[in-house]
């Protein structure tokens, strides 16, 4: 394989981080009409891609993060004996029984918890 195909191997496994190796390769082979590549010959370990369990984490959207600053901002000066005692704090849990598949990502280290991934 040449630097440009894996160049485009790159932005493809960019683009699909759960694909598995078998999906990656295939796709990678429809595009490719003159050599075709088993699973074997891909490697990513080479330009830094590893195959990694995906981390669960709430996703918070750019305009509720600016709306958390602000009031982060605005209450800083808050004391425990003022507005604070009439606050109540919640958290939202999700309890699986059973099976909880995991679900795998292609990533590089650095990359886990990125806002913009590809």
């Amino acid at each position: 394989m040449t630097d440009r195909d894996y160049c485009q191997l790159e932005r493809l496994v960019k683009v699909n981080r759960r694909y598995s190796l078998s999906n990656i390769t295939s796709s990678f082979n429809s595009n490719k009409s003159k050599k075709k590549v088993s699973r074997r010959t891909l490697s990513f370990e080479k330009h830094g891609f590893h195959r990694r369990v995906a981390r669960k984490r709430v996703v918070v959207k750019c305009f509720n993060r600016k709306k958390r600053l602000a009031w982060c901002l605005n209450e800083r000066k808050w004391t425990v004996n003022g507005p604070w005692d009439k606050v109540i704090f919640s958290d939202k849990c999700q309890i699986i029984i059973g099976n909880d598949s995991r679900a795998y990502v292609w990533r590089r280290n650095g990359e886990g918890y990125r806002l913009n991934t590809s």
